[in-house]
């Protein structure tokens, strides 16, 4: 255990690989780095970053909910006793990422001792039934700060009234600019290991889901590869409950030899390198990180304009933007970048890499989170004129 005064509990439904999951494994570090002391909780049992977590010093564990009720109250109630004990001679931080784990987190304030500090992160604009959002408005007062990704989802919880506008508050996530950059070398290697060194390649990566809408991708890349004569190639990387669907697609129009589905792969930032242009068919989103990757990765992009999108991709400056679920404007979207100079797509993947530089740097994102957890321990900070700092004032302080 680290000699530290600070404690930070994170809460968390799974570490499996996905936005939220990545973020927090691209974060703990610089908050180790400033004294933090971190404990990972996840309600169930899926940890994909075990290893890493492991090497990393880092405090982990989970609730067992998929184990059953009885496992899962005494793990609770382990939980419970573990805060409070660190509350004893600590400062202690709660900060909670996704729905289930913001509800399960504002229901376990109620079994801690005295007021602990509660934060909660919003990472889509769609956060599911209207159950989910009445148990959000419930317990608005819960919770000390909300961080949403985007300004989508906060206007979203700002129209349905469900959290507290005082505590409200944009928060982006951050990358690592030194993990996801262009390489010549790799590009070139793995362009020749896939055989794909005459092509254009498009990459898309996430859950074969329905919020990731790549049954729509797949009918616009029908559309372009009849509108070009170029050797075109979609790799998408992801598992899920559409995989069958969107491969009997792809066997029933005679696509197989354009389309990939690569499953789950542990090299995306080398997937990234080998193409040369990355697209986004998303129906709803909250602040994606693999935008931020593949635009840190110097790669134009195509994306609907959901979610945080049109905060990372700079319309016609760094890729093109196009509304959900309509199939023609992406395969337009895509016909365009397709059809530019190599020139001017290397004018948009440096744009892309210099808007992530500027803005979402995962060093500049931590120095942010330890400012706001410290002003919140603190009820406030002073700042270096010795006037005092209130969190919104923190993140009134980010572009």
């Amino acid at each position: 255990m680290k000699n530290s005064e600070k404690t930070l509990f994170f809460i968390i439904d799974t570490m499996g690989v996905g936005g939220a999951e990545t973020q927090l494994l691209r974060i703990i570090p610089y908050l180790t780095s400033l004294n933090w002391d971190i404990r990972l909780i996840t309600i169930k049992d899926k940890n994909e970053f075990r290893d890493e977590l492991g090497k990393r010093g880092v405090a982990f564990s989970s609730l067992g909910f998929s184990s059953g009720f009885l496992a899962f109250a005494r793990n609770v109630r382990l939980l419970v006793t573990e805060i409070n004990k660190c509350k004893s001679r600590n400062r202690v931080i709660i900060h909670s990422h996704i729905v289930s784990s913001n509800l399960f987190s504002r229901f376990l304030t109620f079994f801690l001792s005295g007021s602990p500090v509660l934060v909660n992160t919003v990472h889509n604009t769609n956060e599911g039934s209207p159950l989910r959002y009445l148990m959000y408005k419930l317990t608005k007062n819960r919770v000390d700060f909300i961080s949403a990704m985007s300004r989508s989802a906060i206007e979203v919880h700002q129209r349905k009234r469900v959290s507290r506008i005082d505590r409200l508050h944009l928060v982006h996530n951050g990358i690592d600019l030194n993990y996801f950059q262009k390489n010549v070398q790799v590009r070139d290697k793995m362009r020749e290991d896939f055989k794909v060194s005459d092509a254009f390649v498009w990459l898309a990566v996430g859950n074969l889901s329905p919020q990731k809408n790549f049954a729509n991708l797949l009918h616009a890349w029908k559309l372009l590869i009849q509108m070009t004569e170029r050797n075109l190639r979609l790799f998408i990387i992801g598992e899920g409950a559409e995989k069958d669907k969107l491969q009997r697609f792809i066997l029933e129009h005679d696509l197989e030899d354009s389309v990939h589905l690569l499953g789950r792969r542990n090299d995306v930032q080398n997937m990234m390198n080998m193409a040369d242009g990355y697209v986004m068919s998303s129906d709803w989103e909250g602040f994606p990180m693999v935008l931020l990757e593949s635009a840190a990765t110097q790669l134009p992009i195509v994306a609907t304009d959901v979610g945080g999108n049109s905060e990372i991709v700079r319309d016609e400056i760094s890729g093109y933007l196009c509304p959900p679920g309509n199939e023609h404007a992406l395969t337009e979207s895509m016909k365009k970048i397709v059809e530019l100079p190599v020139e001017e797509l290397e004018m948009m993947g440096r744009a892309g890499r210099k808007h992530v530089q500027e803005n979402f740097s995962v060093e500049s994102i931590a120095k942010q989170w330890n400012d706001i957890y410290e002003s919140l321990l603190q009820q406030g900070m002073t700042d270096s004129n010795g006037l005092y700092k209130h969190p919104s004032e923190i993140c009134q302080s980010r572009p």
